[in-house]
Parts: structure tokens; sequence; C-alpha cells
């Protein structure tokens, strides 16, 4: 067994579509033993909150609209 330090570049964010966002927001909590942020906004719910990318490619968000679309925003800085 290695004591290697894990990589600095290890991912940390995936997007996975759901059907059903309560059970799957449960079903990952319980699997990654952490709580997930989920905001609603308006009559929108906020699926990811602004969130900053590494220097130089910006910012991206994700909502879910009032039609169950899930929508990926991005933006520069």
């Amino acid at each position: 067994m290695s004591d290697a330090t894990p990589p600095l570049q290890a991912a940390k964010w995936f997007e996975i579509p759901a059907p059903d966002l309560d059970a799957s927001q449960r079903f990952y909590e319980t699997v990654l033993d952490r709580p997930l942020r989920r905001e609603v906004m308006g009559a929108n719910t906020i699926a990811m909150p602004r969130t900053s990318l590494p220097p130089g490619m910006g910012i991206i968000a994700h909502l879910i609209d009032v039609a169950g679309n899930r929508i990926g925003l991005h933006a520069l800085d």
C-alpha cells in the first residue's frame, strides 16, 4: 500500500442528470457522507450555486427551471 499524496488536480465536480432530484440528493449525500447544497430562488431551483473555475476559465452555475430542465450557465471572470 502506498502513502502517496493524491494528485492536486483530482476531479472535484461531476454532473449527473437525475429524474428525481430529491432522491438523488439523498443518495449522493449518503454515498459521499456529506451534505450537498441546493438553494431555491423564486420558481427556480439552484442546483449548483455560482462556482469559480480554475483561473482564466470563469464561473459556472446550474439551475432547474419551472419545467424541470437543468440549465448550465457559464461566464468568464
